[in-house]
């Protein structure tokens, strides 16, 4: 195929060709591709794509080929680039660079990083609708490109074998509005670096969103922020196979940063009770504060939500199912709302000093709240609902277990044969007594309660009259405490 010779300023692009500045470079396709492709070596094609123009076709580099520098407001689309082994990056920003698009392409980096923005002022670079297979970083912003702006990438398949998927590494970068929507991602379990194997890792960049994205594989973290992060969404992310933990946030060497708008995601553990579902991380350099956190699942993690660290989140509404723990506050944590739990053993465990919400369990437990660290001053919650096991008449109706301290309003109801009762009392348990005031009931068919009782370390309702209790909740609010 000949050359076509342009003004020095014109950029025109046809079915499996570009021109760049004043050269065309046409990429032949099908059979005949093999015998041109001599003509049009790999290193001319990088060449053209360092200047302002468009690519559109295909560049295979079955040996070493320079890492390409994108011209600085460079177009890709429909093209087909992959690397060779011995490249660090098939990609990468230029300083300066404004515009940068890649659209419907297929990048394939077998040695290292797929896309890198590593200098500096790089504003609205945009990867759209693209599939991306990296043996290192899939897309990696760094910490050299500081002062840049407004990143996308949406719609687009995202894998890497050995690090990250998508990873704003910046901080104190003054890099921000990242965001990352709509994705299928992929950090597969190649590499063994702590450090490295999140879908999407953040680091330091203010305004940043992670929204909408298919995480199909994690071998950390599936999302994980730190490094003086701010104004982050992490909002309706679906993660299907976690093998360490969903969601993490932590201070870093650049300090603790924003709490985190992190609502409506499912973390999906891989095998056996592995990890957190979501975990604010207190390490030697602080804890993050005021995460919104709410209306999230975790399932089969061996913790749902562990809120670590001195500081108090905004809560509500989040479930954990098939984990060991549902809740798991550290020492002077706080975090309040509802806490919804279903088989799962132990509803919460609470640091010294820290504060729970109300904890709703759908499946029957044997025990509300376990508890870590110092013994006093302890730490309760504000509160529980959970069903209670079928029982006869003739024995005491369990309720739940006594604690070191309790008080608050206590309601029962249940059916007995398609009728039954509520009974709803302020009860006050201070270790040794148990003192019922307020009480109101009502009762149709043969079962009543007769009493509240401290009986043997529990609270239980002694039954009266003849028949069973077949369902029932036990729905307490108040102050519910261990030392």
């Amino acid at each position: 195929m000949k050359t076509i010779l342009e003004s020095r300023r014109s950029v025109f692009a046809f079915m499996g060709g570009a021109v760049l500045g004043s050269t065309a470079i046409a990429q032949p396709r099908g059979a005949a591709a093999d015998t041109a492709a001599g003509a049009q070596p790999p290193q001319d094609i990088a060449k053209a794509l360092s200047r302002n123009g468009l690519f559109t076709g295909s560049l295979d580099t079955p040996y070493p080929t320079p890492t390409i520098t994108l011209a600085p407001s460079a177009s890709i689309f429909s093209a087909h680039l992959a690397g060779a082994r011995e490249q660090k990056s098939l990609l990468e920003s230029p300083a300066n660079a404004a515009n940068i698009k890649i659209s419907n392409t297929i990048l394939r980096s077998p040695g290292g990083i797929a896309f890198h923005q590593n200098k500096a002022n790089a504003a609205n670079t945009k990867i759209i609708g693209s599939s991306i297979f990296s043996s290192g970083y899939g897309i990696l912003a760094n910490r050299n490109g500081r002062d840049s702006a407004s990143f996308l990438v949406m719609g687009s398949t995202v894998e890497s074998d050995t690090s990250d998927a998508i990873e704003w590494n910046q901080p104190d970068a003054n890099c921000r509005a990242y965001s990352a929507i709509g994705n299928f991602l992929s950090a597969k379990q190649g590499g063994s670096e702590a450090t490295a194997g999140f879908a999407v890792g953040i680091a330091g960049t203010q305004s940043h969103i992670t929204v909408a994205n298919q995480i199909l594989q994690a071998r950390n973290a599936a999302i994980h922020l730190e490094d003086a992060q701010a104004r982050g969404v992490v909002v309706g992310n679906a993660a299907s196979e976690c093998m360490k933990d969903g969601f993490t946030a932590q201070a870093g060497p650049g300090g603790a940063g924003d709490g985190a708008i992190v609502a409506t995601n499912q973390f999906n553990a891989a095998g056996s009770n592995a990890g957190t579902g979501v975990w604010n991380i207190h390490d030697r350099n602080g804890v993050v504060r005021l995460h919104a956190i709410s209306s999230n699942r975790a399932r089969g993690f061996r913790t749902g939500y562990w809120l670590d660290g001195a500081g108090i989140q905004a809560t509500e509404n989040n479930i954990s199912l098939d984990c060991r723990t549902g809740l798991k506050l550290g020492n002077q944590a706080v975090g309040l709302g509802h806490w919804y739990s279903q088989n799962t053993a132990n509803p919460a465990t609470l640091g010294s000093l820290s504060i729970g919400g109300k904890l709703v369990s759908q499946s029957p437990v044997s025990a509300l709240i376990a508890r870590s660290g110092n013994p006093a001053p302890g730490g309760y919650v504000k509160g529980f609902l959970i069903p209670l096991a079928p029982s006869d008449a003739s024995q005491p109706l369990t309720v739940c277990p006594l604690p070191t301290r309790m008080a608050g309003r206590l309601t029962i109801m249940f059916s007995s044969s398609g009728q039954g009762g509520m009974i709803s009392a302020d009860i006050a348990w201070n270790g040794k007594e148990l003192n019922v005031s307020g009480t109101v009931s009502h009762f149709t068919g043969t079962v009543s309660v007769a009493a509240l009782r401290a009986d043997d370390g529990k609270l239980t309702a002694q039954l009266a009259g003849s028949g069973a209790v077949t369902a029932g909740y036990a729905d307490f609010d108040g102050i519910y405490y261990q030392a």
